[in-house]
């Protein structure tokens, strides 16, 4: 409850973190339609046979695999290593371009976002300025960095669902009634586990942000931290966001963007903007929260280690009064020079600095040098 009152209580104090984020997930559902309409149009069928080529590897024989694969040759869906390279490099410049364009409004929206969770904070023109000037060009890095992380992490997602698939698959399409348990159980092992995996890595990645926008140095030392303080307690959350995103990505593309009708289009391209929304801001904001709130209680207890830590230092440390001297020990006690010696060795040294030759024990008694004086002053008068 908590989580939700401040997330309302910042809405109410910085609007913009809300409504600006909606307006991007328009624009951005626009652009995922055209996209969708791109791939369906150009990439639909080689991909389609890709994937009928790699699900029926085990419903195949040998000569059936051989011919298959000159097939998929033949239609120019099996490419050479080269055209790989090339493929990849412009991907990897698309990204950074992408990165680029995404940073000029998320470095803001940060700033922003990070400010509304300070009560002391009052809403200000130009704060949105700011953030670009203040963290534009780093977030455009890492930014860079986190996309080819989520891209390679979905790549690896696929793959690795490849075995749940094939063994559904044999139960759909051949009959195989004897493996659906367990081609269930293997599909929802594989997707809680992938799920697992793009939770660790989003942990890791995400709360840089909070990090990059608050420190400018040892942003990566403070988030790594914080994600390992309260571990358990962030992993089934941002999983539990995950399958969500995973859910809806996937109903989209079950429906097909809604692109067999114009109305359709129209309903999946708003209602894909409220539910990415509230998703992502959902995702977002707790982000930033519980990175505040764990660093906050990270500086209490250090703060309260260093207390104790002084006081057993004080405590422990030297005393100067009401401490008992240690006894001597006899080996000391053999070798230290006794009264009468003392005395014998102050007389030697006293006689040898008394320039007459005379010791303190020889010398006259004071009354006697009283008289001699007197005997003196009247011999002069």
């Amino acid at each position: 409850m908590k989580f939700i009152s401040r997330c309302i209580d910042s809405i109410e104090r910085r609007p913009f973190i809300f409504w600006s984020l909606f307006l991007f997930f328009l624009i951005f559902s626009c652009f995922e339609q055209f996209l969708y309409s791109v791939y369906k149009t150009l990439l639909s069928d080689k991909v389609e046979s890709l994937f009928s080529f790699i699900l029926n590897i085990g419903e195949r024989s040998a000569s059936d695999l051989g011919s298959a694969a000159e097939g998929l040759v033949s239609s120019g869906i099996a490419v050479s290593a080269g055209e790989v390279i090339v493929g990849s490099i412009i991907g990897i410049l698309i990204l950074f371009a992408l990165s680029a364009v995404i940073s000029a409004y998320f470095s803001g929206y940060y700033h922003i976002l990070n400010l509304s969770l300070q009560a002391n904070k009052e809403k200000a023109e130009g704060d949105f300025k700011r953030g670009v000037i203040k963290h534009y060009f780093k977030l455009v890095f890492y930014m860079f960095i986190h996309l080819c992380i989520i891209v390679a992490t979905i790549i690896a997602g696929i793959f690795a669902m490849f075995p749940a698939i094939l063994s559904f698959n044999m139960v759909y399409k051949g009959g195989n009634n004897g493996l659906l348990l367990t081609s269930i159980f293997l599909f929802i092992i594989s997707v809680l586990v992938v799920a697992f995996c793009v939770s660790l890595v989003f942990m890791y990645t995400f709360y840089m942000y909070p990090a990059l926008i608050s420190f400018k140095k040892g942003a990566r030392y403070m988030a790594n931290k914080v994600v390992n303080t309260k571990f358990w307690y962030i992993l089934p959350r941002l999983m539990g966001m995950v399958l969500l995103f995973a859910g809806w990505q996937w109903y989209l593309v079950h429906v097909g963007y809604g692109l067999s009708s114009f109305q359709g289009a129209l309903a999946v391209f708003v209602l894909n903007g409220i539910v990415k929304t509230y998703l992502t801001f959902s995702l977002l904001f707790f982000v930033f929260f519980t990175f505040r709130q764990i660093k906050n209680a990270i500086n209490v207890g250090e703060a309260e280690h260093d207390e104790e830590n002084g006081k057993i230092s004080s405590n422990t440390g030297p005393k100067t009064s009401g401490t008992k001297q240690a006894a001597p020990s006899r080996m000391d006690t053999a070798r230290s020079p006794g009264t009468a010696e003392l005395k014998r060795r102050t007389g030697k040294s006293m006689a040898q600095r008394n320039p007459a030759g005379r010791t303190i024990a020889n010398s006259r008694p004071q009354s006697q040098m009283r008289s001699s004086a007197n005997s003196v002053r009247t011999y002069r008068k």
